[in-house]
């Protein structure tokens, strides 16, 4: 979509919205959506993905805690 359609739609917002939305969102991957994964593939026995999708979970909650920190610098 182009800019000039994105901010009469409505999907456009200030740097503080757009950093809390990131901040959920990294958050629930890191805490549900890839646990969920890593115990869908520890159910079948692969170990490799287990481990991939923990380090994943990992880098997000980094990346939660990135944002926050610069959502605390907008404050």
């Amino acid at each position: 979509m182009a800019a000039a359609e994105a901010v009469p739609a409505g999907l456009v917002r200030s740097t503080k919205e757009n950093l809390r939305k990131a901040i959920t969102g990294e958050h629930d991957e890191a805490t549900n959506l890839y646990p969920g994964f890593a115990a869908q593939a520890a159910a079948v026995g692969d170990t490799t993905a287990v481990r991939f999708v923990r380090d994943t979970a990992a880098d997000e909650a980094r990346h939660g805690t990135a944002f926050q920190q610069a959502l605390d610098r907008w404050r």
